[in-house]
This record gives structure tokens, C-alpha cells and sequence, in this order.
């Protein structure tokens, strides 16, 4: 099922599996260090403008979902918390 929305990635190690799944065009936004991504695809993209690197180029998260409302942000593990938070709003427990 293809997404609809667009993701925001805060990890290079969120990369692979998505690109594995055939969803690296889903990638719209990336939180702060893009460069230590490997993938030249995901490079590519990022300097062909389609994803946005965010709290760097200009644009806070809360800008960016504004104008981008319906993304899912992916952020994996939080110090001393088990959630893996889908979005602002949404939290799974693992």
C-alpha cells in the first residue's frame, strides 16, 4: 500500500528497510544530519530537492508539518522511554 502522506525520517537507520520496500520516494523530510546518510539514492533526492532536510535548511519540524500535515514521523528510541513514535499525536508501545 503505498503512502499517501510522506515520511520524516530522524534515523539512517530507518534507511534500508524503507528503501528495501520500495518507499524511498516516500521520504520527504529528514531530521538534521542527512549527510550521514549512505544511500546515494536518498542523496540524490535530497539534492534533486525532493526531501527536505529539516532544522538545517531553514525549516522547523513545526513548519515543515505545517505546510506537510498529513507525514508520519518516524522516531525511534527515546532515552529511558519504550515508545516508537508515529507522529506528534500517535504513540505505539513496543
Amino acid at each position: 500500500v503505498p503512502l499517501q502522506t510522506g515520511l520524516i525520517l530522524s534515523s539512517s537507520t530507518q534507511v534500508p528497510q524503507l528503501e528495501q520496500l520500495g518507499l524511498r520516494r516516500q521520504i520527504k523530510g529528514y531530521l538534521k544530519y542527512i549527510d550521514s546518510v549512505s544511500s546515494p539514492c536518498i542523496q540524490t533526492l535530497y539534492s534533486d530537492g525532493a526531501i527536505t532536510k529539516i532544522d538545517e535548511d531553514g525549516i522547523d519540524l513545526d513548519t515543515f508539518k505545517y505546510y506537510n500535515p498529513d507525514t508520519l514521523l518516524l522516531r525511534g528510541y527515546v532515552a529511558g522511554d519504550d515508545a516508537f513514535y508515529i507522529n506528534e499525536a500517535n504513540e505505539v508501545k513496543i
